[in-house]
């Protein structure tokens, strides 16, 4: 028993010793060193720009200290969408948006990335950018933020309705009918 306990303690100190060593220690000053070696248009300092990123304006906040990482695009006001998109755009945050997702800011749909800073490198900085404008451009066709797809609402939906007329369909139950001890 005692040879288990350590083994286990010994495995488990080794899994937390290279979580560090995944980070990329990305900075502000870093961010925009990207930025250059891309040679995107730029403006604005210190943690919060503005990116002309395929022929989008991008706003980018960067905070050291808070270790947190936002880049968004306004995609339509609020007040211009129906429900079926409001639906549509909820179901792209599960299946078609990855790392970008809709959300709201102020009167705005926006397509927003979110990331702890110093986890990121060059490549998903610049992942990051595509993947928010391509959401924002897809807005009203795929809402996809790439081509990579985890599963299609719209191919579901049958199935869903068939459940439902069943009475099979278990909405926030327990999987196994919701045994209780």
């Amino acid at each position: 028993m005692n040879k288990t306990l350590t083994l286990l303690v010994v495995l488990l100190a080794s899994t937390f010793a290279f979580v560090p060593a995944n980070a990329q220690h990305m900075s502000e000053r870093k961010v925009e060193k990207v930025f250059k070696k891309l040679d995107l248009e730029v403006e604005g300092d210190e943690g919060v720009w503005m990116v002309n990123f395929s022929d989008r304006w991008v706003l980018v906040f960067a905070d050291d200290a808070a270790d947190r990482m936002r880049i968004f695009t306004p995609v339509v006001n609020r007040d211009e969408i129906g429900s079926e998109e409001w639906e549509r755009m909820l179901e792209a945050n599960f299946h078609t948006a990855l790392d970008a997702k809709y959300g709201l800011y102020n009167e705005y749909v926006i397509s927003v990335f979110s990331h702890p800073l110093s986890y990121l490198n060059e490549f998903q900085i610049m992942n990051a950018l595509e993947q928010v404008v391509n959401l924002a451009d897809t807005f009203g066709s795929s809402y996809a933020s790439t081509s990579i797809l985890f599963g299609k609402a719209s191919a579901t939906e049958d199935n869903n309705e068939d459940l439902v007329a069943e009475g099979n369909l278990r909405i926030n139950q327990r999987p196994g009918g919701g045994i209780e001890n």
